[in-house]
């Protein structure tokens, strides 16, 4: 099933970063990512059967970002 969630995250410096992180992500199965490194709002789109919301969450946090928990992260 096809999931959209958007993720608020800390850390994200400029453009190389976003690239870097979208690039962690898609090698997981996220099919895409749109990251606005200025707000730090991360779009998502993954297929939930494929990739567990949880290992994006683990795979965001491993790059060295920090999640800001709001609702949109639970």
């Amino acid at each position: 099933m096809l999931e959209e969630k958007t993720i608020n995250v800390k850390g994200i410096k400029g453009c190389g970063c976003a690239d870097s992180l979208a690039e962690s992500l898609k090698c997981i199965g996220v099919e895409k990512v749109c990251i606005d490194a200025k707000s730090g709002k991360v779009n998502l789109k993954y297929d939930s059967c494929k990739v567990d919301y949880e290992k994006i969450k683990g795979k965001i946090k491993d790059s060295g970002y920090e999640i800001e928990c709001k609702s949109c992260c639970k």
